[in-house]
């Protein structure tokens, strides 16, 4: 690469790759410049400079690298809008609504990627915006219904809701899902878990008399009301 630019030095991809390889962020940013000056619609160079000052700005807590880094990555969505990894980077260099508004832009321009829907949930979450955050977390499961962080995320709206019925179902599902596809041949392992939900679907029917223990079985677990437990199993939950 290094050849290259000494017999061509005004081959811009070429100044732009030698830069990514730059260990110091000063000869990274030589490089990116020097792509820049001789293909100025060069839009990777303009992210990955973008990506050097937001780096420099972060580290040494100096604004104006952080103005600079915005500017390059606005130039590079005035270049090509469709460049999501700028919104992105430009999501994380600016707060409040303005990050929402762009994590939103993402999550329209590509509905077809439950990470982009997943990241605005998110954000809607912690931003109070729980009701909101649920639409997106089930438009990413409509798309990969596997996705962790859709699972885990919807899972914390539905606690957030009040809704824990409906967490215990999801959880359940998905670590019986997981186990399955973790068991050769495809087969299912029975948890404690899916006893939980089975006595809760009894429990929601009226079944609510458990019979007594037979011999050698130790006893269960009585509820404050005096009432039989279905299944004595504690989920805990992780943020």
């Amino acid at each position: 690469m290094r050849l290259w630019c000494r017999l061509w030095p005004s081959y811009a991809s070429a100044h732009n790759n030698l830069g990514t390889l730059m260990e110091r962020s000063r000869d990274a940013e030589h490089h990116f410049l020097a792509a820049i000056r001789y293909s100025p619609g060069h839009v990777n160079a303009h992210y990955n400079l973008g990506q050097v000052y937001r780096k420099e700005g972060k580290r040494f807590m100096l604004m104006n690298r952080t103005k600079d880094a915005v500017a390059m990555l606005e130039r590079c969505l005035m270049l090509n809008n469709g460049y999501t990894a700028a919104y992105l980077l430009l999501a994380k260099l600016h707060t409040g609504s303005q990050t929402g508004r762009l994590l939103k832009h993402v999550a329209a321009y590509q509905p077809k990627h439950p990470e982009h829907q997943a990241r605005y949930a998110r954000w809607l979450r912690d931003n109070g915006r729980v009701a909101e955050a649920l639409v997106y977390y089930k438009r990413a499961m409509a798309v990969n219904m596997e996705h962790r962080e859709s699972v885990l995320g919807l899972a914390r709206v539905l606690r957030d809701l009040g809704q824990r019925s409906r967490v215990y179902r999801l959880i359940t599902w998905w670590q019986s899902t997981r186990r399955r596809h973790s068991v050769p041949g495809g087969g299912r392992i029975v948890f404690a878990g899916d006893l939980y939900v089975k006595g809760w679907q009894l429990y929601k029917q009226g079944q609510t008399t458990a019979p007594l223990p037979s011999a050698g079985e130790p006893p269960r677990r009585r509820n404050t009301d005096g009432k039989m437990s279905m299944c004595n199993v504690r989920l805990n939950y992780y943020d």
